[in-house]
């Protein structure tokens, strides 16, 4: 046997073994590598802008963009996310009849009390029921920060694959250039075209995300809801999420106006 094509043909499998176990490695973090890959799409004309300014040194400009994308983005949704808790608990101190009010429960049980020929006990136990189900949800979110290593696990990656997305993306484009069959003018017109696709989706996002925001907040007003700024901020968020969307705000707004 030609000793040439064992050696090659060795190498190849070998190869193909290594690159089967790099993606099964990898597999659980190709959602936070494309989010990283995304977002530094989207922020390359700052990136770009803010590397001028620092005279071509990129390990500064990365940086630099790094710390505004955590500013302008992540660290509101941080206090979102505290802002929604604490607006869990004051609802359910609502409802419960807490801090010396009646509560939505105790109102409804007058209500019903007042037609006994129409709503029998089993419509009464209706609130009780409620009330037990809402403090159960409520008693468990501590189970959600048993999660907070995973969680600042995958942020420290997402921000880590940001950086050299936008410090080295440059030359991660020119060796799949390299790599590519095509002709150099080619793979640059395809990475143009991918690159403008991804930020007119993002940029649709966003815009129809806060002009849903805007709309549920201006609802949450008009019918009483409380607090429909930060109602409306948050739906804006939810509008991002996909599968769920604003019926993350709208629904508990509904069952509110309908108790």
């Amino acid at each position: 046997m030609n000793p040439f094509r064992l050696q090659s043909s060795f190498f190849l499998a070998l190869l193909a073994g290594i690159l089967v176990l790099t993606f099964f490695i990898f597999r659980p973090y190709a959602g936070l590598l494309i989010f990283s890959g995304v977002l530094a799409v989207v922020v390359k004309p700052v990136y770009l802008k803010i590397l001028r300014v620092c005279g071509n040194r990129e390990v500064p400009a990365a940086l630099i963009t790094l710390l505004a994308v955590f500013v302008v983005i992540l660290a509101p949704l941080i206090f979102l996310s505290l802002r929604f808790f604490e607006e869990a608990w004051a609802l359910y101190g609502q409802i419960a009849g807490g801090a010396g009010g009646i509560g939505l429960f105790e109102t409804l049980k007058t209500f019903f009390g007042r037609y006994p020929d129409i709503f029998n006990q089993g419509a009464l136990d209706v609130a009780e029921y409620s009330k037990q189900l809402l403090g159960w949800l409520l008693g468990n979110v501590g189970s959600v920060f048993s999660s907070i290593a995973s969680f600042v696990f995958s942020l420290f990656l997402s921000l880590f694959a940001f950086y050299y997305f936008l410090k080295d993306g440059a030359r991660l484009k020119e060796a799949l250039a390299v790599l590519s069959p095509l002709e150099d003018g080619d793979d640059k017109a395809i990475f143009e075209r991918v690159e403008r696709a991804i930020v007119s989706v993002v940029n649709g996002m966003l815009v129809v995300a806060i002009i849903q925001g805007i709309l549920l907040g201006v609802g949450f007003q008009l019918f009483g809801i409380p607090n429909p700024i930060f109602w409306g901020t948050v739906s804006v968020v939810a509008a991002l999420i996909p599968m769920i969307g604003t019926a993350l705000v709208t629904l508990p707004g509904a069952i509110y106006l309908l108790v």
